[in-house]
C-alpha cells in the first residue's frame, strides 16, 4: 500500500470513528427528525441511521476546525467553504476565484489563461480531464494513483477502492516561493501553475517531425500490435507535455517561446525492375487538414493533427524524398528569428530513394536546420549502420532504439543537456523557457489589467506593466523588508 493509500485509508477510518469525538453522537440518534435538526448530523436514508454530516455541511470555519484531521476549510470565500480532508474544492468553488492570488491558495484549483488578461480558476488539470488510466498515463504530467475513495462534485467523500489521475510532482507547489523549493520544479508565472524544470533552459524551437508510413510497420513492434499506431501514440503523449507556444499556424512565430511541431508522413511505391527494365519509384507524402504540415504551438491543432494522421496510415513502400522537400518548403517559409531549427526523421530501416537525399539535406542545412535521425529496429535486430546517414547533421545524430523510446528522444531534444539536446544550437540564449517562465507583465498596456495581475506591478513614470518585484519574497520578514510590499495570505504582493 501506497503512503496515499493508506493516508486516505486512515482518513476513512477517523471519518467512520469521529462519532464518539463528536459533541453530538450521531449514531445514537434514532429518530430521522431529530437526526436533521442537529447541525453535526445528517440521515443516511439508505442505510437507515443517523451519521456524521459531510464536511460541506459546517457552515462557519470553526465549525470545519474542530474537525481539523477529517476537514479542510477555504477562507478565500465569504462565508468559506468546508470539504472532507481527502478532496479538493468543488470546481463550482474554483470558478468562483476571481485572481490568480485567491486561485493560487485554492486547494485543488489551478489559473488557466487563454491569453493576455483572459483567465479563470478551474479545477486541477489532470484529475478533471482524464477518468481514464490509459490516457492519464499517457499524458507525462499526470500520474496515476490506485487509492481507497473518492469525492462527488460537493466536495463529500466516500470511500471505496478506486484509482485516480492525479497532477504531477511539481502541480502540489501552487504558490511561486513553494514551487522555488523544489529543484526540479520551476513556476509559470503567466499560466500560474508549478511545472518541471527540465524543460525551463531549452530554446524557443520549431521541430518538424518526418514519419515513416511505410507497409512494414503495420507489423508487431516490440509490446504494440501496429508499429505505426505506436509511433504515432509516443507523438501524442509527447506533444501533450511539450512547453508549446500556444500559437496557431499561420501565426507570426519568430518570437515565441516555446515548441512549435509540424508532422508530414510519407511512402510511396518502391522501384523495381520488370523484364530489365527498372521502373522507377516515386514518393508520396500526407498531412493533416488541420494545418497541412504546418508548425503549430496549439495544443488543439497538434492534437488533431497526430488524431489524422493516425488514422491515414498509407502502407506504401519507403519513399522520403518528398518529406524531406516538404520539410524544407515549411523551414523556407517560417521566420526563425530567436528560434532553434529542428528535424527529426523516424523510419523503421532503410529507404528506396536514399541517392535523392543529399540535394535536400543541402538545403535544410542552407537554413540552419540542425537534424536527427531515429531508426526504430523493433523489426530490425542489426539495422543498417548507414541507415539516415545522408540526412542527419552528423553519425551523432543518428539513433537506433525502440518505438517506446520516441516520447523520451523527443523529450531529450528538448532538454539542453541531453544528449540530443545538447546538438541543437540556441541561436538566441537570452530566449529559452526560462523566460517563458517569468510574468508576461509588459503584455499589458492598461493600468487596470496589470493590476489585476498579482505578478506585475504599473510602472506610472515609464507608463507600462512590469513584473512585480514583491514576489520573489518568500517569507514575511523578506516582504515586509521592502517597503513596496504587503504580505497578504502567505503571499508577498
Amino acid at each position: 500500500m501506497s503512503l496515499a493509500m493508506l493516508k486516505t485509508a486512515l482518513c476513512c477510518v477517523t471519518l467512520a470513528s469521529l462519532a464518539s469525538a463528536m459533541p453530538t453522537d450521531c449514531a445514537g440518534i434514532l429518530a430521522p427528525e431529530a437526526c436533521a435538526g442537529d447541525q453535526y448530523c445528517r440521515w443516511d436514508a439508505a442505510a437507515g441511521t443517523c451519521a456524521l454530516r459531510y464536511c460541506s455541511g459546517f457552515a462557519t470555519e470553526a465549525k470545519c476546525d474542530a474537525f481539523g484531521d477529517v476537514c479542510n476549510y477555504h477562507a478565500g470565500l465569504a462565508p468559506g467553504w468546508c470539504v472532507d480532508q481527502p478532496c479538493p474544492l468543488p470546481a463550482a468553488v474554483c470558478a468562483l476565484q476571481g485572481s490568480k492570488a485567491d486561485c493560487a491558495v485554492s486547494r485543488g484549483c489551478s489559473w488557466m489563461k487563454a491569453g493576455p488578461g483572459n483567465g479563470s480558476c478551474v479545477t486541477d488539470w489532470c484529475p478533471a480531464t482524464y477518468a481514464d488510466q490509459a490516457l492519464c498515463e499517457a499524458d507525462p504530467r499526470c500520474d496515476w494513483e490506485e487509492t481507497v475513495g473518492s469525492c462527488d462534485g460537493e466536495g463529500r467523500y466516500s470511500p471505496a477502492t478506486v484509482g485516480k489521475c492525479v497532477n504531477g510532482p511539481c502541480s502540489p507547489y501552487n504558490t511561486p516561493c513553494a514551487c522555488a523549493a523544489q529543484q526540479q520544479c520551476a513556476w509559470n508565472f503567466d499560466a500560474s501553475a508549478c511545472v518541471p524544470q527540465s524543460y525551463a533552459d531549452a530554446p524557443g524551437m520549431d521541430l518538424m517531425v518526418i514519419v515513416d508510413g511505410s507497409k512494414s510497420l503495420v507489423n508487431v513492434f516490440g509490446e504494440h500490435e501496429n508499429g505505426y499506431k505506436a509511433i504515432i501514440a509516443q507523438l501524442r503523449s509527447f506533444a501533450r507535455s511539450a512547453p508549446l507556444t500556444g500559437l496557431s499556424h499561420g501565426q507570426p512565430m519568430s518570437q515565441a517561446k516555446g515548441v512549435n511541431l509540424g508532422f508530414v508522413e510519407f511512402s510511396g511505391n518502391n522501384p523495381f525492375a520488370f523484364m530489365g527494365i527498372v521502373i522507377p519509384g516515386d514518393s508520396k507524402i500526407r498531412t493533416s487538414a488541420a494545418t497541412r504540415g504546418n508548425f503549430s504551438g496549439s495544443a488543439a491543432e497538434v492534437d488533431l493533427d497526430l488524431a489524422q494522421l493516425r488514422v491515414n496510415f498509407m502502407q506504401g513502400g519507403s519513399m522520403m524524398e518528398k518529406a524531406l522537400v516538404h520539410a524544407v518548403d515549411r523551414f523556407a517559409a517560417t521566420d526563425a528569428g530567436s528560434r532553434a531549427r529542428v528535424l527529426l526523421v523516424i523510419v523503421d530501416g532503410p529507404q528506396g530513394d536514399e541517392e535523392t537525399f543529399a540535394a535536400q539535406a543541402a538545403a535544410l542545412d542552407a537554413l540552419n536546420v540542425t537534424r536527427f535521425g531515429m531508426v526504430i529496429h523493433d523489426n530490425y535486430p542489426l539495422p543498417d549502420p548507414h541507415t539516415l546517414g545522408s540526412v542527419a547533421s552528423s553519425p551523432d545524430h543518428i539513433t537506433y532504439t525502440h518505438v517506446d523510446s520516441i516520447h523520451e528522444t523527443l523529450a531529450d531534444l528538448c532538454t539542453p543537456s541531453g544528449v540530443f539536446g545538447s546538438l541543437v544550437p540556441n541561436p538566441h540564449p537570452s530566449a529559452t523557457l526560462s523566460t517563458w517562465y517569468a510574468p508576461d507583465c509588459p503584455l499589458f498596456s492598461v493600468e487596470a489589467s496589470c493590476a489585476a495581475e498579482s505578478s506585475c506591478s504599473w510602472d506610472a513614470a515609464a507608463a507600462l506593466c512590469a513584473a512585480n518585484p514583491c514576489v520573489a519574497h518568500c517569507t514575511a520578514v523578506d516582504c515586509a523588508a521592502d517597503a513596496g510590499c504587503t504580505w497578504l495570505g502567505g503571499l508577498c504582493a
